[in-house]
C-alpha cells in the first residue's frame, strides 16, 4: 500500500477521502489499494466485490407444523424419504434421524416424536428402492451388512465387507465393500443383493486404489471413490455387463464423507484440499479460502443449497469448519457449522435451535450465530497518526460497525437510507480495523473513510 511521508506538525491539517470499492476474502482473490480484505469472516459472501450475507435457515415442516429435532443424542443425518403408498403405511414423506451412536429414528408428525427403527451404524446410508412392479422398499446399507424394512421391520443381512457406502443408479443400489468390490442389485428387486439373484451379483475393482469411501451416481454413471483413486463404472447394457475404468486422480487421500454432487460436477475433500470434478478433470477448488483438513480427523458431512456446495470437515489445527464453494469452484466462504448436517431429497437439512431447519439463501442464522466480516488493518494509504472523523457506507440493509483503532472506539448500528449511512468518529491512530456485523439481507458495497492528516 503507498503512503505518505511524516512531516513536522505546525496545528495545520488537511482532509482526506479514502474509497475502499471492493471487499475480498483473501489477497489472493483480489488486489489494489482499493480493496478491503478480510482478517477473518463467517457467512459473509464476497464473490461480487461487495459482502453480501450468506446462507441462511428456514425450518423444515412437515403437514405444515414446524419439526422438532432428536435430543436424545448426537444428530448425524436427517434422511427425508419418499415412501408413496406402498411401504408398511407410513406416510408418503417420512423424515429419519440417525444419531451418532449409529441408531435409526423415523419422525411421527401427529405425536412430534421420534420412533426408534434399528441400530444400523453411524454411516449407514437410506434409499426407498422401488422394483419394476411398483413395490417399494426401505434400503439401508450399513457396517457389517445391508437392511431392508418390510410389514414394520428391518430385516438385516450380514456381509463382510459393508462399509456404509450405497448409491442408486437406473433403479439399482451399488453398495461398497471395504475390499475395492462392489455390491449391485437386480432392476426387478432393488432391495436383494445377493449374487444367487439374477442380475444382482459383486464385481471386484482391480486397480489399487486402496479402500471403497465413497458411491456416488453422476450422469447416470456409478463413481467409486476409494482412499487413493476414482473409478468410473458404466451402467449400460445387459444388467451385469459393467464397463470399469479407473480415472487420471493424482490427488491426496479422499474422504468419503464429502463425496457429493452440487451442479454439473462431484466436488470432495482430499488431504491435500477441496476438488471439483466435471467427468473429465480433478480440479483442486481455487475458491478464495483455504480449506486445510486435519490429515487424521477424516469424517465430513456435506449438503448443497442452490447453487453452493456446503462442506463441514475438521481443520489442521483441530477445529471443526464449515464453507460454502460455488458450484463453478471459483469462490467460497466460510459458513457456521451445523449438526446433522446431511443433503437428502435435494434439502440441505441440519439441526438448530432444537427443529430441523434447511439450508436456504433467503433464511437467517440460528441464534448465536452471525453475518461476521472482520478487515485487516488498514492506514488508509498513509502513514503516520491520523485523525478518522467520518466512514460512509453506500448499500443497503442494515449492520453493526465496530471500529477499532489501539482499542475499540465505537460501535453503532447503522440503517441505509436511499444506499447511504454514516458513521461519525472523532478518533486518533495510524491503523485502523472494522467488525461488519450484517443483519440478514444487508449488503455493503463501498467504505469511504474521512480523515484529517497534519500538513507542514
Amino acid at each position: 500500500m503507498f503512503g505518505l511521508k511524516k512531516a513536522p506538525f505546525n496545528g495545520k491539517s488537511k482532509t482526506v477521502r479514502f474509497v475502499f470499492d471492493k471487499f475480498a476474502l483473501n489477497k489472493k482473490t483480489a488486489s489494489g489499494a482499493s480493496v478491503l480484505f478480510a482478517r477473518s469472516s463467517q457467512n459473509c459472501d464476497c464473490r461480487d466485490g461487495a459482502i453480501t450475507t450468506g446462507l441462511g435457515l428456514e425450518v423444515y415442516r412437515q403437514d405444515g407444523v414446524a419439526t422438532l429435532a432428536y435430543s436424545g443424542d448426537t444428530v448425524r443425518r436427517f434422511i427425508v424419504a419418499d415412501n408413496g403408498e406402498t411401504l408398511d403405511a407410513l406416510p408418503a414423506v417420512t423424515l429419519y434421524c440417525l444419531t451418532e451412536s449409529g441408531k435409526l429414528y423415523s419422525y411421527n408428525t401427529s405425536s412430534r416424536t421420534y420412533v426408534y427403527e434399528t441400530a444400523p451404524s453411524k454411516n449407514a446410508r437410506l434409499s426407498v428402492m422401488a422394483a419394476e412392479n411398483g413395490e417399494r422398499r426401505g434400503v439401508l446399507s450399513a457396517e457389517g451388512g445391508f437392511y431392508m424394512r418390510s410389514d414394520g421391520t428391518w430385516s438385516k443381512t450380514a456381509m463382510a465387507n459393508a462399509n456404509g457406502t450405497m448409491c442408486v443408479c437406473k433403479d439399482r443400489a451399488f453398495f461398497g465393500l471395504t475390499k475395492a468390490t462392489v455390491a449391485y442389485t437386480a432392476p426387478s428387486a432393488p432391495w436383494i443383493y445377493l449374487s444367487t439373484v439374477d442380475d444382482g451379483g459383486k464385481i471386484r475393482l482391480a486397480y489399487d486404489f486402496g479402500e471403497i469411501v465413497g458411491l456416488i451416481s453422476f450422469e447416470n454413471r456409478v463413481y467409486v471413490f476409494h482412499e487413493f483413486g476414482v473409478t468410473r463404472m458404466d451402467v449400460e447394457g445387459a444388467p451385469a455387463d459393467f464397463k470399469v475404468q479407473p480415472l487420471d486422480y493424482a490427488g491426496g487421500e479422499i474422504y468419503g464423507g464429502s463425496v457429493g454432487v452440487c451442479g454439473n460436477a462431484i466436488f470432495f475433500l482430499a488431504a491435500d484440499g477441496a476438488y471439483r470434478f466435471d467427468g473429465k478433470y480433478f480440479n483442486r477448488v481455487d475458491a478464495g479460502i483455504s480449506i486445510l483438513p486435519s490429515s487424521t480427523v477424516k469424517e465430513c458431512a456435506w449438503a448443497v443449497c442452490g447453487e453452493k456446495y456446503v462442506l463441514q470437515y475438521t481443520d489442521i489445527y483441530g477445529e471443526n469448519r464449515g464453507a460454502a464453494i460455488a458450484a463453478d469452484g471459483k469462490s467460497g466462504y466460510f459458513v457456521s457449522v451445523r449438526e446433522g448436517l446431511s443433503f437428502s431429497a435435494g434439502m440441505g437439512l441440519c439441526k438448530s435451535d432444537g427443529y430441523v431447519y434447511r439450508l436456504s439463501e433467503s433464511g437467517s442464522l440460528g441464534n448465536g450465530e452471525s453475518y461476521k466480516f472482520v478487515t485487516d488493518k488498514t492506514n488508509f494509504g498513509v502513514f503516520g497518526k491520523k485523525t478518522l472523523k467520518k466512514l460512509r457506507f453506500e448499500g443497503e440493509g442494515s449492520v453493526h460497525v465496530y471500529a477499532y483503532g489501539d482499542k475499540l472506539l465505537k460501535n453503532e448500528m447503522l440503517h441505509f437510507e436511499n444506499g447511504v449511512a454514516e458513521m461519525h468518529l472523532r478518533a486518533v491512530g495510524e491503523e485502523f480495523y472494522f467488525d461488519f456485523y450484517l443483519n440478514q439481507g444487508a449488503r455493503i458495497r463501498r467504505m469511504t473513510a474521512e480523515f484529517s492528516v497534519p500538513v507542514s
